[in-house]
């Protein structure tokens, strides 16, 4: 079957199981200890100045609900990614180690640099523009689609290829929606704090535009 996937078959490896187990593990622990945080990933996305008020009551890195959840969310994102990319080249499955090693340091790099530039231009332009707001819209959002999402991400995995297709858009379409409601309250953020315009221009260039034309790129590399 090289460079091809049969009908029957799915998308799920062996491997992967583990990879699930430790994202369920992770999760479980999450919300045994802070079942606060992992209810707010739900009750807080349509409730926005609730939202204001948690972050503003503890900083990002000190809610260590938040960071419970990173793991969760990487195994999430990158095994989304993966399945995505062997979905629409089965022949990227014959290194199937090597890819998803790629993309968990994609992510695992993207997220630090992301957060590292965060604080450097909190440290420049002070904390009076927000910035510890979008941190945490960074990693509520891309928890929040994992948490909604990883039903979903098991269907891709374990559904037969023939029954998959249906799955893949309603995945795009929360990872999409997503994003959109984030920069949308990034921005509405902004401008709540009087961030000048060019401040609000230079957030969305190099915190927003630029790690999602590198995924694109990375995306159309391993497709070509």
């Amino acid at each position: 079957m090289e460079g091809s996937l049969r009908i029957a078959e799915h998308l799920a490896e062996d491997w992967m199981i583990w990879l699930v187990l430790a994202a369920l593990g992770s999760l479980a622990w999450a919300k045994f200890n802070y079942s606060a945080y992992v209810q707010l990933l739900t009750s807080g996305l349509f409730n926005y100045r609730l939202m204001r008020q948690e972050i503003r009551e503890v900083p990002v890195l000190s809610r260590r609900g938040l960071v419970a959840m990173i793991p969760f969310s990487l195994l999430f994102w990158s095994l989304l990614l993966f399945l995505l990319l062997k979905w629409q080249s089965p022949s990227l499955a014959e290194d199937s180690a090597s890819l998803m090693g790629r993309i968990l340091v994609f992510f695992i790099g993207v997220y630090t640099l992301k957060f590292i530039m965060i604080q450097l231009l909190e440290g420049l332009l002070g904390r009076e523009y927000g910035l510890e707001e979008y941190l945490f819209n960074v990693f509520y959002f891309l928890e929040f689609v994992a948490l909604l999402g990883f039903p979903f991400l098991l269907l891709l995995m374990y559904f037969p290829l023939d029954q998959v297709s249906w799955i893949a858009p309603i995945l795009f379409f929360l990872a999409a929606l997503s994003y959109i409601w984030r920069l949308i309250r990034g921005i509405q953020g902004a401008l709540s704090y009087r961030s000048p315009l060019i401040y609000i221009i230079l957030y969305l260039c190099t915190l927003e535009i630029l790690p999602m034309w590198v995924l694109v790129r990375l995306v159309q590399y391993q497709l070509i």
